[in-house]
């Protein structure tokens, strides 16, 4: 009887899930055996193609889920998995395999608007929403949306010393070229703050940028003092400084700090434990215990000036362990050209107020920045409600493969009286 409310337990091998309902435990029973498909697909790629051995273990998560179809003028609802899968099959087979030139197929799932020139590439994309797998590692049981994920799942487990693709930046050494070559990905900067000309690699860089240097936000309030903090995690250590106890101590002595960092360094110094980090002038060879030191150094004695958009430098740890001063960033042709084209805002005030307007009569979202020139206090206010500000990392796809979110107060929308800094185009917001 599924209308049973009776608790029931999963009685599958290694299991230990109790159901609220008949219905609730078949849904995770057909999951269990959708798992064990694609754990007998793995082991059949395995009799094929030589992988190294998998050392993990990654228990079984079933998801708690509904599984409804929200296909335009569908809205079905199943109870197994797989027959989910088998009918989102049923609206991507319904499009042609190819099409023509200036022709493309729409995903019409609820709120997507991507479109392809392909059956295949269609069903591709649909595993984002409907986030089916399609093989799983026979020894750990983890998942995998493409052959290739596991592959490379299992090719990462390889010994260090048998992975001989090492990259030039960071020294971090890789089982295949490929693996190599994404990774190389991670050290070209992509993405170029709209407010400034700093650069970065990855939308999260990006948004803590804008946190801490364009949004005048601090959420995280000090109940001791009148510090604010930009994040949770800024707080906790401010609030150290209000504790009279040094809360550090010293395995080996009776030293007490403050600091992890002080800690660290009180093993180095004192007992000779842990890993010294030495910096070198790439210059003249001097040597200092800290990049802040040699920071100090390169600006006074060699007079460097910060990267435009940056504000610190950055050092590259070299084959012979020491940190130097990373000379060389990569930009992407994208960022290049807009550097090239000059969009460079001029330095904005402490006390300056901001304003995101969205532009009508456009199909793409697109938002201006705008500022307050007359620095009138009622022009630009924030109001109690909460905003987030969302920066999604693309693939060439259109799949999201990164999300990051900078909340903020909701601001009011300034009159004719501001400077429009720049328009922008964003695929989500």
């Amino acid at each position: 009887d599924l209308d049973s409310n009776d608790e029931t337990n999963c009685m599958w091998l290694d299991c230990n899930y109790t159901a609220t309902s008949l219905v609730v435990l078949a849904k995770h029973v057909c999951f269990h055996g959708y798992h064990l498909r694609l754990r007998n697909i793995g082991e059949n790629v395995l009799e094929r193609v030589k992988l190294p051995k998998c050392t993990q273990i990654t228990p079984l998560v079933v998801p708690n889920i509904d599984y409804n179809c929200e296909w335009e003028n569908c809205g079905h609802s199943f109870l197994a998995v797989q027959d989910f899968h088998d009918h989102i099959k049923l609206h991507v087979n319904s499009n042609p395999k190819y099409c023509k030139k200036g022709e493309f197929i729409e995903c019409y799932w609820a709120g997507c608007k991507f479109k392809f020139t392909s059956q295949y590439k269609l069903a591709d994309h649909m595993r984002t929403h409907t986030k089916e797998r399609v093989i799983a590692c026979p020894t750990c049981g983890k998942m995998f949306a493409t052959k290739t994920k596991f592959y490379d799942h299992r090719k990462r487990q390889l010994p260090l010393e048998l992975q001989s693709y090492q990259c030039s930046q960071c020294s971090k050494l890789f089982p295949s070229e490929r693996l190599l070559r994404d990774h190389m990905r991670s050290h070209i900067n992509h993405y170029k703050c709209s407010m400034c000309d700093m650069t970065c690699p990855k939308p999260s860089i990006l948004a803590q940028h804008i946190k801490y240097r364009h949004l005048n936000e601090r959420p995280y309030k000090c109940n001791l003092c009148e510090h604010a903090s930009v994040t949770k995690a800024n707080l906790e250590q401010h609030l150290t400084t209000h504790c009279v106890e040094k809360l550090m101590i010293c395995d080996e002595c009776n030293f007490r700090c403050r600091s992890l960092y002080g800690l660290d360094r009180h093993y180095q110094t004192v007992h000779g434990q842990g890993c010294s980090q030495l910096y070198e002038c790439h210059c003249c060879q001097s040597r200092f215990s800290r990049g802040n030191y040699l920071t100090r150094h390169l600006i006074k004695v060699h007079d460097f000036h910060w990267p435009s958009g940056h504000s610190r430098f950055r050092y590259k740890e070299d084959n012979d362990g020491i940190f130097r001063l990373q000379t060389v960033r990569y930009e992407s042709l994208e960022v290049t050209q807009e550097m090239m084209r000059g969009n460079k805002c001029p330095p904005l005030p402490n006390s300056v107020k901001y304003n995101i307007k969205q532009e009508e009569n456009s199909k793409i979202p697109s938002y201006v920045l705008m500022i307050c020139e007359t620095g009138e206090e009622n022009v630009v206010c924030s109001s109690d409600k909460k905003i987030a500000i969302t920066i999604d990392d693309l693939d060439e796809k259109g799949n999201v493969v990164r999300s990051e979110t900078v909340e903020s107060n909701e601001i009011i929308r300034a009159p004719e009286n501001v400077r429009c800094l720049r328009s922008r185009s964003q695929s989500s917001k």
